[in-house]
């Protein structure tokens, strides 16, 4: 969602047009750039990532699990394209935390399939059909 700019030191708006603190620093708005969509059609929106962010602090694997559960505590969809993040303490680069793994969002909609076809023994993907000539 984030990116950050090593020569400068600053974040950069990635699928995230911006995440901005409270006075604090113990919440987190983030707003979803609009109209982007995942490969399978799914719209990248404030609940893709609340599912993502989600999922991943429930079921994630131990990096992703430990670096969201030990900052966030609350995942609130406000909008389409806005959530807010409310977090365990202040903290001021808690931007960083997405330009890593747990920044990275997936499709609910696909995840939801691949989970289904695991459960069921079947192959996690489908081979493409071989191409007519």
């Amino acid at each position: 969602m984030m990116g950050l700019d090593h020569s400068t030191g600053k974040y950069v708006p990635r699928t995230a047009e911006s995440m901005t603190p409270n006075a604090d620093f113990t919440q987190w708005t983030t707003k979803i750039r609009a109209g982007i969509k995942f490969t399978d059609g799914t719209d990248y929106n404030a609940d893709a990532v609340k599912f993502t962010l989600d999922r991943e602090m429930k079921d994630g694997n131990a990096a992703s699990k430990v670096q969201l559960t030990n900052f966030i505590d609350t995942v609130t969809v406000c909008r389409p394209t806005h959530i807010e993040l409310q977090v365990e303490d202040r903290m001021g680069g808690f931007p960083y935390l997405f330009t890593h793994v747990p920044g990275m969002i997936y499709s609910p909609t696909q995840f939801k399939k691949v989970a289904i076809r695991r459960c069921l023994g079947e192959p996690r993907w489908t081979p493409a059909p071989a191409r007519s000539k």
